[in-house]
């Protein structure tokens, strides 16, 4: 009977350690299972995407950036007149560039002229106020405003009837007519007076009706200036 009951321990202990090792057995092969199931999507998050094969999941497009330019070929702002020939526009000309120089050469004469007056205190003679004229006749048109201009800014008081020549000449530029005119007018009675009543003389002036208004309004108008309207 001993002997019985000792085989059958035996039996039953082999067959509890048979199960252990079929129970830890099943559960290493469980753990790895789940290990490479773990695994698998990191490794995909982790693998770059073969560009050849299309993505089951469509990403979002990235913003593509200007292209640059290339180093050493950027492209310059140029100001007019540095060079940058105008599409359409035709080249210069020697000629072209002479006149540029000859306006700029008469207009530093005029200015020394005007600077040389300037430095006169007494009254200009009739030769002075021809040669006045003459030297503003050789001025470009474009520049005889200007010109002009400079003159009434620098000439004394006692030099503004020089100016009468280019003022009392009808066929002169009205515009240049008029700021002379204009100028005059802020002059003193003993100058701004018979300036007004010699265009007065001339209804054909550009200035004529300005002038008689005011001498009209001044009470200026004598009785000769009265019998002139008349006529």
């Amino acid at each position: 009977m001993r002997d019985k009951k000792t085989v059958w321990l035996g039996l039953a202990v082999v067959a509890l350690v048979a199960a252990v090792i079929a129970f830890v057995a099943l559960r290493s092969k469980t753990a790895e299972s789940e290990a490479v199931v773990t695994e698998q999507p990191i490794a995909k998050a982790l693998t770059p995407t073969d560009p050849k094969k299309p993505s089951g999941r469509k990403m979002p497009s990235a913003r593509v950036s200007p292209p640059q330019r290339p180093a050493g070929r950027r492209t310059e702002r140029v100001r007019a007149g540095q060079g940058a020939p105008t599409p359409g526009a035709a080249a210069p000309t020697p000629q072209a560039e002479e006149m540029t120089e000859e306006r700029i050469k008469v207009i530093e004469a005029w200015e020394n002229f005007i600077d040389t007056l300037s430095e006169k205190t007494s009254a200009p003679t009739a030769e002075e106020a021809i040669a006045f004229k003459r030297e503003f006749a050789k001025l470009d048109k474009r520049d005889q405003m200007d010109g002009i201009q400079t003159a009434l800014h620098l000439l004394p008081e006692e030099q503004f009837p020089i100016l009468y020549p280019i003022l009392f000449d009808k066929t002169i530029d009205p515009d240049i007519l008029d700021e002379i005119f204009s100028d005059g007018l802020n002059h003193d009675e003993d100058i701004k007076v018979p300036m007004m009543k010699e265009i007065y003389k001339d209804k054909e002036h550009p200035i004529y009706v300005e002038a008689a208004r005011i001498l009209d309004a001044t009470g200026e108008l004598d009785e000769e200036g009265g019998d002139a309207e008349e006529e």
